[in-house]
Formats: C-alpha cells, sequence, structure tokens
C-alpha cells in the first residue's frame, strides 16, 4: 500500500471527459459512446480513506475475489471527499455501492444476483445498509468518543447500540432462511452491510445481541481474503 497526500482522480476525471467528449458528439457510431473496457494485466488504481466504512466495502470484496487494485491511502483532511475513488484506465468512479457493482459485473457477477427477484432483494439489502443502518454507526461512534472524551453519561450509548441490535433484526427472516443475507453464498448486501458492523465492534464495545446476526458476521470475517481491521 502506497500513501498519497493527495488524490489525483479529479484531473483524471477531467482527462477522461475531455477525451470522451467528442465521442459522446458523434450519435451514429454507438461504440464509440461506450466506456472502455478494463485492460487484462493492467491494475486498476483505489484511492480510500483507511477510517471509512465505504472504503473497506470495496477493500473487502476486491480482497475475496482476488482483485488486484493499487491502493492509494489519501488524507481526507487535503481537502479530497469524494471517497473511496476507482479509476481503471480512464475510467473514473466514485461512491463506495457503484464500484462495487462494477467490480462485481466484471469479476464476480454470482454477487449481484441469478434473477430479477434476487437482485432485487439484494439491491432492497444493500439500500436498507446504506440508508436505515449506517447512520446509527455513525453516531454510535460519535457518542462513543464523546462519552470517553468528556466522560459522559452512557445512556446514549446504551440506546444507540439498543436501537442497532433492534434495527439488525430485521434480517432474521433472511439468516433463518439462508447463510447469507443474498442467498447461500455473499453477495454485494453481505458486502456492504458485514464492513460496519465489523468496524464498531472493538472501538465502540459493539455486542451483536441476535446469534443469528454474530454467526452471519462470523461467517464474512472468515472469508478467505477478508482484510483484518486497520
Amino acid at each position: 500500500m502506497s500513501l498519497a497526500p493527495r488524490c489525483p482522480f479529479m484531473v483524471r476525471a477531467e482527462n477522461a471527459l475531455a477525451q470522451v467528449a467528442p465521442m459522446l458528439a458523434c450519435e451514429e457510431d454507438e461504440e464509440s459512446q461506450a466506456p472502455s473496457e478494463h485492460i487484462k494485466g493492467v491494475r486498476m488504481e483505489f484511492y480510500y480513506d483507511p477510517t471509512s466504512d465505504c472504503s473497506r466495502r470495496v477493500l473487502c470484496f476486491a480482497g475475496v475475489h482476488a482483485i488486484a487494485l493499487n491502493t492509494f491511502a489519501v488524507d481526507q483532511r487535503a481537502g479530497e471527499h469524494r471517497l473511496p475513488t476507482l479509476v481503471d484506465g480512464d475510467f473514473v468512479l466514485w461512491e463506495s455501492a457503484a464500484i462495487l457493482r462494477y467490480l462485481a459485473q466484471a469479476h464476480a457477477p454470482e454477487t449481484l444476483g441469478h434473477s430479477p427477484q434476487s437482485q432485487a432483494l439484494i439491491d432492497q439489502w444493500m439500500f436498507w445498509g446504506v440508508a436505515s443502518l449506517q447512520p446509527f454507526l455513525e453516531m454510535l461512534r460519535i457518542e462513543v468518543r464523546l462519552m470517553f472524551a468528556e466522560d459522559l453519561d452512557p445512556v446514549p450509548v446504551n440506546r444507540l447500540k439498543a436501537r442497532i441490535n433492534a434495527s439488525l433484526n430485521m434480517l432474521i427472516p433472511t439468516l433463518q432462511a439462508s447463510l447469507f443475507i443474498g442467498g447461500l453464498a455473499p453477495t454485494l448486501a453481505d458486502f456492504v452491510i458485514a464492513p460496519s458492523l465489523e468496524a464498531i465492534q472493538r472501538p465502540c464495545f459493539m455486542k451483536f445481541e441476535e446469534p443469528l446476526v454474530a454467526q452471519w458476521l462470523e461467517r464474512m470475517t472468515s472469508l478467505p481474503g477478508w482484510p483484518p481491521v486497520s
């Protein structure tokens, strides 16, 4: 892993847009409007924040599926906020869910689902993890820091933990029927939710009360190639 003080993806994005602009103007040539394909043998570049759950989702997915990435840790204090970002040749992509889909289509299409119904359910849990669960995880981190820094009452922390466990109970019917959220094997939904839950366990002293959730998380974090929490 290399440490980059500043992410160059904005410059790459501008260059890429300049190169594809003439293509987009030509409606007759459909092939010229298609995004460039990944060049085999050339590693993609991944710019990320080591403290970000969003970045970790991509790192976990790439690790488990043996996707080679040149990784660059970026300090957000330098002013870069569109993280994580993937650079594949002239193609620049940010937002973790979009990056996961891009990598899955090229390297692990089975994680996207095998039917319209399974794909929709995977999307449902992905959106739930990002929009409904993640905000409470971020709030818990903040409250834990405040509790230790200012010796505050632990009641808000305990309330948040209870709220998170209550939210995770929504997974019970799914995990009763299958080993993973999307079925018998990990899907994108698993890779969106599991890294965030793993990341709060130790620093926030978080215990997942539902055994099915704890067992599922253990299965995910035990997958070959799953990177350790930094």
